[in-house]
């Protein structure tokens, strides 16, 4: 039973980190053409921290309405996209910037240059998925991953728009969909070097894996998304990824391995000092439970007074749900349970339940509240409170095994999917052999036809040379026979004629 309540703390976890990590990579500083040509009012909008102050929404206003007066779609949109990544940076749900944004899109959208188009709808879709309107956020960020996209920054957000996209899914429980939307981000990102965008879908990807009970891939992920972070030298995304470590390792029983990596965060923590509120809340959350497993009451509670301080500092802007009273009812069950002390308000914890029943994603909060709250009773001999939750923790159990069998459909689907890729690279594999075998039968053929082609020739050749050779001996003969035949009757001739000369002057007188 206790399990249920460590799963709790990852599942109400996943809410407020997996936004930090998605939202951090989100960058449009003025650099170069990976970022966007903003100017000093873009850039003042596009800083995080000055999104809470009352000048915010006067200076965007003035800016963008002087911009719209100028006939200069192009520098609206910057406005508009330094205000968006601000919005996506804090995980605000901005009811006045979804209007403007939406109202821009719909009268200049012919007029503004195609990228800074779908930066915008990118953060359009950002936005509804901050409201956890998964619909609306999909639309949008389907008009991204459709586009085609040439450079660094537009392949950047089409990435971003298909993590959007995979978060859609996991909220959904499409676990398939979600992972290849996940992959496909990576794939992108990978391909322009964002390590900042690798290392958010490799944290934030955990959550899926733990979600459908694929451990070992989780920790995969978790240490690839660490190590892209380190490379990066980023601090905060490898204070995140030990953050869900520790979760890891608390669920799977391995205590010692949940307290190293705590010491671990400490360290990251107390060498950058981090002035964000979520990090100080998981240092001040993983402390009080480091405590309560080491049975340190005082320390415990000082860590969970801290917590319970910095979770009512909050930050403006923001409108994500709160989920602080979840995480401090399950340390107040923890903590009473371990120190023997009694729980405070116990009735808000029924109050606490009861509302996150209506979600399916908290069950496993449920079950750790029920199980625990039944240790507690029984321990105080209320028997009846203590079998009332147990009766309640089965049957929130029996709910969850059902989407523990959807996560072992899950895996069915990847071993499926990785043997029909299996098979299908055997098949093109056996296909290129084929083909190979068959070049080779044709290449060869060719070489002995070749072959046989010159030895023929060769032969004829010879046979012609071997006959001109025969004809021109003949010849030769013929020509001396002839000759021969001449010389005797030039021969015969003459001996005939010089025979008679000198018979004719024989007979001629002579003359004293």
């Amino acid at each position: 039973m206790k399990h249920c309540l460590i799963k709790a703390i990852i599942v109400v976890g996943i809410i407020s980190c997996m936004g930090t990590a998605c939202r951090h990579n989100a960058t449009v500083v003025n650099n170069d053409e990976k970022l966007l040509p903003l100017d000093s009012t873009g850039r003042w909008l596009a800083v995080d921290k000055n999104y809470g102050t009352p000048q915010y929404g006067k200076v965007f206003s003035a800016a963008f309405q002087q911009q719209l007066k100028n006939n200069e779609p192009d520098s609206t949109i910057l406005l508009l996209l330094a205000y968006g990544h601000t919005c996506d940076y804090l995980e605000a749900y901005d009811s006045t910037y979804l209007y403007t944004a939406l109202s821009f899109y719909q009268h200049y959208q012919n007029k503004v240059q195609a990228p800074y188009l779908h930066e915008l709808e990118y953060y359009i879709s950002s936005l509804y998925g901050n409201n956890y309107k998964t619909d609306s956020s999909n639309y949008w960020a389907e008009k991204v991953v459709t586009a085609p996209a040439d450079g660094y920054r537009q392949k950047q957000i089409k990435a971003l728009a298909l993590f959007v996209q995979a978060y859609n899914s996991q909220v959904l429980l499409q676990y398939v969909d979600a992972e290849h939307k996940y992959l496909a981000s990576l794939k992108l990102a990978e391909e322009i070097g964002d390590l900042y965008t690798e290392s958010s879908v490799y944290i934030t990807m955990s959550t899926l894996y733990e979600q459908s009970y694929s451990y070992n891939d989780e920790a995969g992920v978790l240490d690839k998304g660490i190590a892209a972070a380190k490379q990066l030298k980023d601090s905060h995304f490898v204070f995140i990824g030990y953050t869900y470590y520790i979760s890891l390792k608390k669920y799977l029983g391995d205590t010692l391995g949940a307290l190293r990596f705590t010491d671990s965060l400490n360290s990251i923590y107390f060498a950058t000092r981090p002035s964000d509120i979520s990090s100080i809340q998981w240092f001040n959350l993983y402390n009080a439970y480091k405590y309560i497993m080491l049975k340190r009451q005082d320390s415990a509670q000082y860590f969970i007074q801290q917590y319970i301080y910095n979770s009512k500092q909050g930050s403006q802007g923001r409108t994500y749900p709160n989920i602080m009273d979840y995480k401090t009812a399950v340390l107040s069950v923890m903590f009473a349970n371990s120190f023997g002390t009694s729980l405070q308000n116990p009735d808000k914890l029924d109050t606490i339940i009861a509302l996150k029943k209506k979600n399916d994603k908290d069950l496993w909060f449920v079950a750790g509240i029920q199980s625990w709250l039944s240790d507690y009773y029984f321990k105080r001999h209320d028997y009846e409170k203590a079998f009332r939750y147990q009766s309640d923790w089965i049957a929130t159990f029996r709910r969850l095994m059902d989407f523990e069998k959807r996560g072992q459909f899950f895996e069915l689907d990847k071993k499926y999917e990785s043997e029909k890729k299996d098979k299908q690279l055997l098949q093109h594999e056996n296909a290129i052999a084929a083909k190979q075998h068959t070049i080779w039968i044709l290449l060869t053929s060719l070489i002995i036809l070749v072959l046989s082609i010159i030895i023929y020739y060769l032969l004829q050749r010879k046979n012609k040379l071997d006959e001109q050779k025969k004809r021109s001996h003949i010849y030769t003969q013929q020509l001396l026979a002839k000759t021969e035949e001449e010389r005797k009757r030039i021969a015969s001739d003459l001996h005939d004629s010089i025979g008679n000369e000198l018979i004719s002057l024989k007979n001629q007188p002579w003359e004293e």
